[in-house]
């Protein structure tokens, strides 16, 4: 029985959903849809996936190459000593409490919001052009303030 139970969770977890409105890139999405500026058809990193997804978009970030997403949350600065760089992030669990950050690098030619503003960013994935502390970024052609969201994650 319990064998049963387990194959049907499986079963039930690997066919549903994977909180994109589209298909991943290698599951039948066409990779050339959405990449012209401006579109609408941008795939969601909705809340319920949104720390797995963008641990797995730096472990296996060729899957995701050229796909046009779309990413809400904080603006988060950082400097590594070679300029500023800037992520979308969710708070999420760390070592003491929600401490830790989970989100995607990103590029945008376009004024930059203040740290600590909810945004929504729609972008390509891509390898970034010079180095930066993953190698990959999301490069934004649209990047929107708007009403705070959900800010804290965790991994249900």
């Amino acid at each position: 029985m319990k064998k049963l139970l387990f194959l049907v969770c499986v079963l039930a977890i690997g066919c549903g959903g994977n909180g994109m409105n589209t298909g991943a890139k290698n599951n039948g999405a066409d990779s050339s849809e959405g990449r012209q500026q401006g579109g609408n058809d941008a795939k969601v990193i909705r809340d319920n996936v949104f720390i797995q997804m963008t641990n797995d978009m730096y472990l296996n970030p060729e899957d995701y190459q050229d796909q046009n997403l779309e990413i809400a949350g904080l603006i988060y600065m950082e400097d590594y000593g070679r300029g500023k760089h800037y992520y979308i992030v969710r708070k999420t669990p760390g070592c003491c409490g929600n401490d830790g950050l989970a989100g995607l690098e990103i590029r945008y030619d376009g004024a930059m919001p203040e740290d600590d503003s909810w945004v929504t960013g729609k972008g390509i994935w891509k390898k970034a052009p010079e180095s930066t502390y993953h190698g990959w970024i999301l490069s934004l052609y649209s990047l929107e303030k708007g009403p705070r969201g959900n800010e804290y994650l965790d991994y249900n």
